[in-house]
């Protein structure tokens, strides 16, 4: 059974981008995404490059495969020291790592900070109304993340990360750092009042949105793109509802879930219907009796620790060691050996970094070539007429 449902999935997939597709009566609506987001064209055979953000990733990302539900032991003081690191056993050796420490260097971190004002950019070269809805969830997706990554490295080595995202003043998720196409906006604008609204005809989309921390959906070895956005974010939500992180078995006839699903209980109307619904299609043959015996789905499942290589953990000194190698150990089926550009090469360095890949910083360089040469002649014009480098489209070519 599993098997066949599997098999609807990848279906589900390939129809998404021919036509649309509206799971358990789902309805996405634009009424509330900010105009100059509005309107997609299904014909457009225009492409954004992200090879310079898989190029970070690919270096920066430790895969840690698919969980195999075991729990981290319980931490102990080191000898000499009456302190030990807080963590949360359940769910420590899961999820995908992203490696902070390697950007905290005001020449690294640049690196970072380029990326994500290349990508901001986009919109005011291109209209959005010019691409496709899997281009426009593509591009999105990789904003929001490398936004956050950026943000969170302002307050790296901070360890607990939850009050920081979701104050609701001074939370990351709520400050507007972001200028897209003279739109303001912070990142929970792009999760609630983009993504949600104009894409959430599939769950799947929330699989996509890095949260920083362990307890959330992966950050990938790669950016997300328009031919396989469906695609890579049907393997981060496999991989995520099969993991102590996003269901784990409460007993008494209850499955207690992520509270992430609760934080997007928008694309569940109701709620334990159709979350049971969701986790069916993809929750493994081993667990699927804990979800068929449940009678309450109970959204309690957190972990706030920043989803950098040591999982939020410190070291207190002391005359023991830790074993710096058990969280590499628990790795199954992921990552790169240290000689693949993987996290785990001490080689690594950020001044080198290929002048071919990051020539993609530059707003152009994200085209097709025809596509770029088009822009760039568009733009010479709007410069001799007006003396700006500014690109207005009639609202004609928007509709």
């Amino acid at each position: 059974m599993k098997n066949i449902n599997r098999c609807l999935i990848f279906c589900r997939i390939l129809l998404i981008s021919v036509i649309s597709f509206t799971p358990f009566g789902l309805q996405a609506s634009e009424s509330e995404v900010p105009e100059p987001f509005r309107g997609s064209d299904d014909m457009s055979e225009i492409t954004i490059n992200y090879d310079d953000l898989t190029y970070i990733l690919r270096l920066s990302v430790l895969d840690l495969g698919k969980s195999n539900r075991k729990t981290a032991p319980t931490s102990s003081a080191k000898t000499g020291t009456l302190f030990k690191n807080s963590k949360n056993n359940q769910t420590a050796y899961e999820g995908n790592r992203f490696n902070f420490e390697g950007f905290v260097k005001p020449q690294q971190k640049e690196i970072i900070v380029t990326l994500r004002k290349s990508i901001e950019s986009v919109p005011s070269e291109i209209s959005m109304s010019k691409l496709t809805m899997n281009e426009q969830l593509a591009y999105w997706l990789n904003l929001y993340n490398i936004t956050l990554i950026e943000q969170l490295l302002n307050h790296y080595p901070k360890t607990k990360i939850g009050d920081l995202l979701h104050d609701e003043d001074d939370g990351l998720l709520n400050k507007k750092y972001l200028n897209v196409a003279g739109v303001s906006l912070s990142l929970n604008d792009i999760h609630h009042k983009i993504i949600i609204p104009k894409f959430g005809y599939d769950q799947l989309v929330m699989y996509g949105l890095f949260q920083g921390t362990i307890g959330g959906p992966n950050i990938r070895r790669e950016a997300y793109t328009g031919d396989r956005v469906f695609e890579q974010l049907d393997d981060n939500a496999n991989l995520f509802i099969n993991s102590n992180r996003g269901t784990f078995s409460g007993g008494k006839g209850t499955l207690m879930v992520s509270t992430f699903y609760e934080t997007n209980k928008r694309l569940f109307p109701d709620f334990q219907a159709y979350l049971k619904q969701h986790l069916d299609y993809y929750i493994d043959d081993d667990y699927i009796h804990n979800l068929t015996n449940a009678k309450t789905l109970v959204a309690n499942i957190k972990d706030y620790s920043i989803a950098d290589l040591t999982g939020g953990s410190r070291d207190y000194g002391g005359s023991v060691a830790d074993n710096q190698a058990a969280l590499i150990g628990s790795v199954r089926g992921g990552g790169g050996p240290a000689g693949d550009a993987g996290v785990g090469s001490e080689a690594m360095n950020w001044e080198e970094i290929s002048s071919t890949h990051m020539a993609q910083t530059r707003p152009f360089g994200r085209y097709h070539p025809d596509v770029a040469k088009m822009l760039q002649e568009l733009k010479g014009k709007s410069k001799e007429k007006t003396g700006t480098v500014t690109i207005k489209e009639d609202k004609d070519d928007d509709n």
